[in-house]
């Protein structure tokens, strides 16, 4: 029985979006995207935005992915 694919959700969060991407065996298969950054958390005095939308950016991903694929991990990176 085969494996399944390497699966992992790639996350850059900016001052003002957030971008992630699915990739699946080292290539992007899909993106979501969010008009929300580090400048609404510091506006609103806390992380709870930031939290919401890369688990909401997540969910979108992982729906996504292939059978048997889920994302092992997300690797974050950004401001």
């Amino acid at each position: 029985m085969p494996h399944p694919p390497a699966c992992f959700i790639g996350v850059d969060m900016g001052t003002t979006n957030t971008r992630a991407w699915l990739v699946v065996d080292g290539r992007i298969a899909s993106t979501a995207r969010a008009s929300v950054g580090i400048r609404d958390a510091a506006v609103a005095g806390s992380a709870a935005l930031l939290h919401s939308t890369v688990a909401k950016l997540a969910r979108e991903l992982e729906s996504e992915a292939p059978f048997g694929g889920a994302p092992r991990c997300i690797v974050a990176a950004g401001m």
